[in-house]
């Protein structure tokens, strides 16, 4: 029989925020479209196993929300546009994880990394 992920959101600590993203995890089976989101315990425990897709990526909370310009004309990325950015490319590799991540500022605390 095969277990099943116990769903979990990251808690966010201070380091998190000044560090300006977390890790999050994912699994899913083979044979079901169903994602969980997971801890790095769980992670590390269904990674070497053969019934499991796992995911892990990194996740903007801190910086700008929405993409800025800087003095000399370039485009500073926002992390809304960051985060939908990750969400795009994990999606090819774990499809349905779009379902998901529906809100590329979740956790979003607007605070400027490094701060």
């Amino acid at each position: 029989m095969i277990r099943t992920p116990i769903s979990t959101k990251p808690k966010i600590t201070k380091d998190d925020v000044y560090n300006g993203f977390i890790k999050r995890y994912f699994a899913k089976t083979a044979s079901s479209p169903t994602i969980y989101e997971i801890n790095n315990t769980q992670y590390n425990d269904y990674k070497t196993d053969r019934y499991f897709q796992t995911l892990e990526l990194v996740w903007l909370i801190s910086g700008n929300d929405e993409n800025t310009t800087s003095t000399d004309g370039n485009i500073i990325y926002g992390v809304k546009h960051q985060n939908e950015k990750i969400v795009e490319y994990y999606n090819s590799k774990m499809p349905g994880l779009r379902r998901v991540l529906k809100n590329p500022l979740e956790f979003f605390n607007g605070t400027k990394v490094g701060s």
